[in-house]
């Protein structure tokens, strides 16, 4: 297909751009309503978040969610989704639907797991804790079949969590992407023409093309080559099976592992489709921090001006204040999420990683409150914040204090629930507090208070690659 413009279901409202930096302030009109710039998406894969209501998600004020394409084509399945007319009437969710179309996105919770996980999803049957005999298309010991699908344990300086691609445990050829269900083990076949259907069905506000990801840290420069390219020739086919441009608006991504001439090559090829958005994609994967920022600054470069641009599976709160910083206005993660119901190694106060449930996204930095020190702290999780769970009871909020979730996060699943509502409302909310500092331009001010909080006036311990990478926009987070 030849590249051209395509109808759009959105409007990208550009209100106020940084003095000093690349960051944007705007609002994005989707078919559901209207999304303020920059955003964090929490990630509800199979039409539910995990530990919230659609109602109490509504209420710590997101407006943009995300599904994912795969999950949902299994179960409930597209005959389901047509009969009740789509994901937004399936979770009874009001508000704007971003759908991926792979079953692995960076962030994605398949692939946030542990080996036992990691087996159970690929096979249905795991012998023995970690050493056991895996079935179906993967065999030997549970830690070879991870090894296999590519565990990464990164440090701070790289996506700061372990990540499990199932990348290897699929077959990707130009037809399309072929793997087994985690259901039942059957082999499956996803096409960029099927991934459209899928999405179609869902209705979502915002359909990502079907695309070909490989780990970003691979040394195979030929495949990293081939992933991209296919990428482009796979958006064609999604751009033509495509049936409502008109209320449904495709994103491509840009491929290109850390290689920035790769990069710019997609970025140009996917600019030239004049998709209503465009997604940077194939990072958080291992990669070090700094190149991440490279490969994010050089994109956003080469974008217009004009259209959203989603930095896919970004969710720790250094990364996105430092991307916006960079130029890009979207971002999702399961980690607000995921790190109330399990250890997060990068935390600079590490919680046991023996416990599974406990920690809280706070200003200042984690708080694992599985710690003995809060069973006797009636203070709110975080002073000043506005979540239903912090808020007290004379402002209409619970009025939960950190002492009691200590006492609940011992057994009982409540606890999750409660830091699942405060970390979802801190990502919401970092990003509300960064557009009103782009719009009133004091974005490099907003960024030197959060760091200096973060750490605590320290700045010898500031991250070099956040210093580095606002160092390249003009802010010097170590000037007074």
């Amino acid at each position: 297909m030849a590249p051209g413009s395509m109808p759009s279901a959105l409007t990208f409202e550009l209100l106020g751009k940084c003095s000093v930096t690349k960051a944007r302030a705007a609002t994005l009109h989707l078919p559901h309503g209207p999304v303020p710039l920059p955003l964090f998406m929490p990630v509800a894969t199979q039409a539910s978040l995990k530990g919230l209501t659609p109602e109490q998600l509504e209420e710590q004020g997101c407006r943009l969610c995300l599904n994912n394409t795969y999950h949902l084509g299994l179960k409930p399945g597209q005959a389901t989704l047509d009969a009740i007319g789509g994901a937004h009437k399936l979770q009874s969710w009001p508000h704007n639907i971003l759908t991926g179309a792979c079953p692995w996105w960076v962030g994605d919770p398949l692939l946030l797991v542990d080996a036992r996980t990691v087996a159970s999803a690929v096979t249905g049957a795991v012998t023995g804790a970690v050493t056991g005999a895996v079935t179906g298309a993967v065999t030997g010991a549970v830690a070879g079949a991870v090894h296999a699908a590519g565990v990464g344990t990164v440090a701070d300086t790289t996506a700061s969590f372990q990540m499990v691609s199932l990348l290897k445990l699929a077959k990707v050829t130009e037809e399309g992407v072929r793997f087994l269900s985690p259901h039942d083990g059957s082999p499956m076949l996803l096409t960029p023409e099927h991934s459209m259907l899928l999405q179609n069905s869902i209705g979502s506000d915002i359909m990502m093309q079907l695309d070909d990801v490989i780990v970003t840290t691979s040394p195979d420069l030929a495949r990293m080559k081939e992933a991209m390219e296919r990428s482009v020739r796979w958006l064609d086919r999604c751009i033509h099976a495509h049936k409502h441009p008109e209320r449904q608006n495709l994103f491509c991504i840009i491929q290109g592992g850390l290689d920035l001439d790769l990069r710019r090559e997609c970025t140009a090829e996917m600019v030239a489709r004049d998709t209503p958005g465009i997604a940077i994609g194939g990072l958080s994967g291992g990669e070090e921090k700094s190149e991440y920022c490279k490969v994010v600054d050089t994109c956003t470069g080469l974008l217009p001006e004009k259209k959203p641009r989603y930095v896919m599976g970004i969710g720790y709160p250094e990364d996105l204040v430092v991307s916006v910083a960079l130029g890009a206005d979207m971002f999702d993660c399961v980690w607000p999420t995921r790190t109330a119901v399990s250890p997060v190694p990068h935390d600079p106060l590490p919680p046991d990683t023996s416990q599974r449930f406990g920690n809280a996204i706070t200003a200042s930095g984690m708080l694992n409150l599985r710690n003995v020190v809060f069973s006797k702290d009636f203070g709110p999780i975080e002073q000043g914040c506005k979540c239903t769970c912090c808020r007290p009871t004379s402002e209409g909020g619970l009025g939960i204090t950190r002492a009691y979730v200590y006492h609940v996060t011992a057994k009982e699943t409540a606890g999750a629930h409660l830091l699942t509502m405060h970390n979802v409302h801190y990502q919401l909310n970092l990003m509300r507090l960064a557009r009103d500092a782009i719009l009133e331009d004091r974005y490099p001010q907003f960024l030197k208070d959060f760091f200096s909080k973060l750490y605590n006036a320290q700045k010898e311990k500031y991250p070099v690659w956040a210093v580095d990478a606002l160092k390249g926009v003009g802010v010097d987070l170590l000037s007074d």
